[in-house]
């Protein structure tokens, strides 16, 4: 059984003179939405059930969802209040019976296949797999780093200096019972993972693929024209 959680609950607030202060994760795109092309990758690799953790303008997201008629069980998990992106992660687990669950960023796309991810993670026997990309400037993302054999032993602050490097591109396989220790509700997975260098496996698991991220408004762009 292959489960995915897709994060849709920031505000993206760069993206406001677009958006017009709506869900960034459902601006159109060359007549659909952003969520569209994340989903249809899913639907093509036959997942069985995709769930949404979603707070800011979350009537918007399942709105247009629903409109689609997907074929594939869809959950809305909605934020009562804001729980940072771990407290969203940890939050929606519970709604998920496989032993490993899919995690995407629902404002990031990357064309790659997401169940051989899922088979790396589980020939690996990582806690959490994190999908990584090489990149000519980390100064927007920061970095991580990884030992030969990919086990991710630093993970570095945005620095504003653009150098090269490797970055952690938004998408994670993850352990179902990550969070069985973890009593927080509200709190960063980013932060988590700072923390948890030391406790658990973290792999890093190379893609050459197509990546972007909307968050701003030229990336936006970038990828209208890429699918238009």
């Amino acid at each position: 059984m292959k489960q995915a959680l897709i994060l849709a609950g920031g505000k993206g607030t760069r993206l406001w003179p677009i958006t017009g202060g709506r869900q960034k994760v459902i601006v159109d795109i060359a007549g659909r939405s952003f969520l569209e092309f994340i989903l249809e990758k899913l639907i093509q690799e036959k997942f069985d059930k995709i769930l949404f953790a979603v707070g800011y303008c979350s009537e918007d997201v399942r709105k247009k969802i629903n409109k689609l008629n997907l074929t594939v069980e869809i959950e809305f998990v909605v934020e009562k209040k804001p729980l940072g992106t771990g407290g969203a992660i940890k939050n929606a687990l519970s709604k998920l019976s496989a032993k490993n669950c899919l995690v995407i960023n629902g404002d990031s796309f990357n064309d790659i296949n997401y169940t051989k991810l899922m088979e790396q993670h589980s020939v690996l026997n990582s806690d959490i797999s994190i999908l990584t990309k090489k990149v000519d400037n980390t100064s927007r993302y920061g970095e991580l780093h990884a030992d030969v054999e990919g086990r991710v032993h630093k993970f570095s602050e945005k620095t504003g200096k653009s150098r090269p490097g490797m970055i952690n591109v938004g998408v994670y396989v993850i352990k179902a019972d990550l969070f069985s220790q973890i009593t927080d509700e509200v709190f960063s997975f980013e932060s988590f993972l700072t923390n948890q260098v030391s406790e658990s496996k973290i792999i890093a698991i190379q893609s050459d693929g197509y990546f972007i991220d909307i968050g701003t408004p030229e990336d936006l762009l970038k990828f209208k024209k890429f699918k238009e």
